[in-house]
């Protein structure tokens, strides 16, 4: 379903929280110890390499504070797609600030029901397709819950760099990409490679996706690609 990023200190919360994300088929990553995640160079490494549609977090956590996370969020063009969930309770919602502008609260019992229905209205309300939705340009077809990229009813075979580059394009249609920010969001801000890799992938996906579907990748000269519907 969901790649989720979990910041949570109390233990018997992260274990409710971690066992509902999974229930509800997300793909949950925990620092394994707090010092992996405190500090920009953890938690921000954490969360390039996982590259999450969502973090869960409390309030108030040792990992990082809040308006440090939401404010890099929201600087950086990489993770401006990324949502914040905080689970609370009667006691600790208080503690929730506006200007950190998070996406929804989790409250008990955790319901993993609930838990899959907020991530869904989250991803909408962010007019980004839920899981369960498939993206659709012409004669392609992206199934976002199995990752099956079809072309006129047959399969392509793609891998994950390119699932995620088409996925990424075909859900911005319209929208100029940089290949720097195309790194930054397919690659993460980890990767070491030049921008050539852009250009490589892009290629492959043309000639993979055939003639009907490479000619809405157009390429922006100087600047970079966009997908038109």
């Amino acid at each position: 379903m969901y790649r989720v990023v979990a910041f949570l200190d109390d233990l018997e919360l992260r274990r409710k929280i971690v066992a509902a994300l999974s229930e509800a088929g997300c793909t949950v990553s925990v620092p394994k110890h707090r010092a992996d995640a405190q500090g920009p160079d953890g938690w921000l490494q954490l969360i390039c390499s996982q590259r999450p549609q969502f973090i869960v977090a409390q309030p108030k956590t040792a990992y990082v504070a809040m308006e440090d996370l939401t404010a890099a969020l929201r600087q950086n063009d990489g993770f401006r797609e990324v949502r914040v969930l905080l689970a609370v309770d009667d006691r600790s919602v208080d503690l929730v600030e506006p200007d950190w502008q998070v996406d929804d609260l989790l409250f008990p019992p955790y319901s993993p029901k609930e838990i899959a229905a907020r991530l869904s209205l989250a991803m909408r309300r962010n007019g980004q397709p839920a899981a369960e939705d498939t993206l659709v340009a012409g004669p392609l077809r992206i199934n976002i819950a199995n990752y099956e990229v079809t072309v006129g009813g047959q399969q392509t075979d793609l891998t994950y760099k390119e699932y995620e580059l088409l996925r990424f394009l075909v859900s911005h249609p319209g929208r100029v990409h940089t290949r720097n920010a195309l790194l930054n969001q397919v690659w993460g801000y980890d990767y070491y490679g030049g921008t050539r890799t852009v250009d490589v992938h892009i290629r492959r996906l043309r000639e993979k996706l055939g003639l009907e579907v490479s000619e809405h990748i157009e390429t922006v000269r100087n600047v970079g690609y966009r997908f038109r519907k």
